[in-house]
This record gives C-alpha cells, structure tokens and sequence, in this order.
C-alpha cells in the first residue's frame, strides 16, 4: 500500500470600501502511510492591506496551523524556500501548534531549507506549541525569521509534554538558522518541555 497525500487550498479575496483588500486562504492537507492512521492537517492564512499615505500601503499577515496525527506533524511548516512576508510597515503574526502522534518531531513551528518568515519594516510576532515528542520553534539552517527597518521580532515557543528527549521551546541548528533584525529589538523566550531528558 502507498503513502498518499492530498491538499486542498481555497482561497478568496475580498475588496473592501477605502481600497481596503482581505485575502483569507485555508489549507487541508490529508495524509495516508502504511501502517498508519488517515492524517488531517489543517492550516490557514490572512492578509489584511490598507492605505496608509497616498500610494503606500501597509498590511497584517497572520497564519496559524494544527499538526494531524499522521506521522510528523507540524503546525506551521515553512520549507523549501517557501516564504511568509508582509510588506511596507505591515506586521507578520504566525502561530502553530504540533500534532499528538508519537513522532518526535511535531514542532509547533518548523523553518528549514531556505523558508523564510519576514517583514519589510513591521513586527514579526512567531508562537509556536510543540506536540508530543516536538519543540516549540525549530529553524535549522538555512532558515530565517526577520524584520527589515526597526521593525522588533518576538519568537515564543514552548517544547511538547510527552516523556521523550530535546523538546525544546526554541531550537537553531546550523551557521545559518537565523533571527535577525535591521534595528530593532529581538525577544525570544523558550520553555522546554516536560520530557525526563535534556529539553
């Protein structure tokens, strides 16, 4: 029997008075292993653009996931140089939440290979709650969160509850796993987990 995955992916978009734009896009993501239960992954996002001056524009980014109970389960996985952005002074809020299974890997939040969450000069706001066996925030390299201008970043994340090893809250791995900014301040806060190994 083979692994089967199906996606599905709606989005709409909405023109609002004074050239206000919203853009909402839902995500569900079904997984099949052998050997293993059907996996739903669901993931959603928002984009909220508004004039601010004349020809600029400012906008509020906002995406947050569930891991499934498939094999891995990820709340938010942005990979293979995937990019979360907002532009102007708009904020970037992302939140995820890794899944129950037994893997050890359901990270609430998971950067890897060139994906990139970022801002041009707004706050990037980054939450993430590890399931069972994960971490909070994970970005191994080369994976990057940023702000451009003096916009702040905060990255929270809380390592998962199950008995296992290295369920940190916040985890970088490699020269180029990176959180940065252009000038302003950065906030990162890690709570391990409840494992009985190091987290």
């Amino acid at each position: 029997d083979s692994a089967r995955i199906l996606t599905l992916s709606p989005s709409a978009l909405l023109y609002l008075p004074r050239d206000w734009i919203w853009q909402v896009t839902l995500t569900m993501a079904r997984s099949r292993f052998p050997a293993l239960p059907v996996g739903w992954r669901p993931s959603g996002s928002t984009r909220l653009t508004f004039p601010l001056h004349r020809r600029v524009y400012g906008n509020v980014f906002y995406a947050v996931g569930t891991g499934g109970g498939g094999l891995v389960t990820l709340g938010v996985n942005v990979t293979n140089t995937a990019l979360l952005s907002a532009g102007g002074s708009g904020t970037v809020a992302v939140q995820g939440t890794g899944g129950s299974t037994t893997s050890a890997s359901n990270h609430g939040l998971s950067l890897s290979a060139s994906g990139q969450i970022s801002s041009s000069g707004g706050a990037g706001s980054i939450t993430g709650q590890g399931g069972a066996g994960g971490q909070g925030v994970n970005i191994a390299s080369p994976g990057t969160i940023s702000a451009g201008g003096s916009g702040s970043v905060t990255v929270s994340g809380t390592g998962g509850a199950s008995s296992g090893s290295f369920q940190y809250g916040v985890f970088l791995t490699g020269a180029s796993a990176l959180i940065t900014s252009s000038g302003g301040n950065i906030l990162v806060t890690g709570q391990g987990g409840a494992g009985t190994g190091s987290s």
